[in-house]
């Protein structure tokens, strides 16, 4: 029993220490903004939005946010659906397309 506990102790603290926060996501009506160095992506809607389950990623979070790619202007202004991966940057603490 003691070495049980100890396992589960020693996970969660592991996991807290390198919680990275993502989510998997379709989202097919999207507006951007190009801010100079990248492109702001605001969610219209989710068809699909499943967060982590160690670490999750609050999908309202993303709608209230958006997330950023790194991207030239004239490919930012192209964006009108998307999915792929979304993690928070644990320095910047901003959400980012991975």
């Amino acid at each position: 029993m003691k070495k049980v506990l100890f396992s589960v102790l020693i996970l969660a603290s592991f996991n807290s220490f390198a919680c990275k926060q993502e989510a998997q996501f379709i989202a097919p009506q999207v507006e951007t903004t190009f801010n100079g160095t990248s492109c702001l992506v605001k969610v219209i809607e989710f068809s699909h939005f499943t967060p982590s389950i160690i670490c999750p990623l609050d999908e309202e979070e993303v709608l209230s946010e958006g997330f950023l790619i790194q991207t030239q202007e004239e490919n930012c202004q192209k964006i009108t659906q998307i999915s792929g991966y979304l993690v928070r940057d644990q320095v910047s603490d901003v959400i980012l397309f991975d």
